[in-house]
């Protein structure tokens, strides 16, 4: 017959055996979701490298790119310096824009932009 410390030993042995088995369930779970997550890193890594590999196949070098140039007789021109318009906006301007409520300050802010846009014409 069973007495009661050999009761209670076998009563933690067979509740220390279950809380192994669910923990290594658990970490089993655990590494195939981790496993799961390196080879989709991977599989991102490995199609980054062919198509940075695939750009670098075709690229070309500078000279090459001037004879096409040349060839195809294309003419680039540049625009002149003197047409190029920078402003200086206040920034009282955009403070003013944006510390009005809602969707009125931001047409307001458009509307200002739209104006300026068309006085430089």
């Amino acid at each position: 017959m069973l007495t009661l410390p050999r009761l209670c030993f076998l009563i933690f042995m067979v509740t220390g055996i279950a809380l192994c088995w669910v923990h290594q369930q658990i970490e089993l779970v655990t590494t195939s979701y981790q496993i799961a997550q390196k080879e989709k890193a991977l599989m991102e890594l490995e199609w980054t490298c062919s198509r940075l590999r695939y750009r670098v196949l075709t690229l070309e070098s500078p000279m090459q790119l001037d004879q096409k140039l040349n060839q195809a007789a294309t003419k680039l021109t540049f625009r002149d310096p003197v047409r190029v318009v920078r402003l200086k906006a206040s920034p009282k301007v955009y403070a003013r824009s944006f510390t009005t409520s809602g969707a009125r300050g931001l047409w307001e802010f458009l509307m200002r932009s739209a104006e300026a846009k068309q006085s430089e014409k």
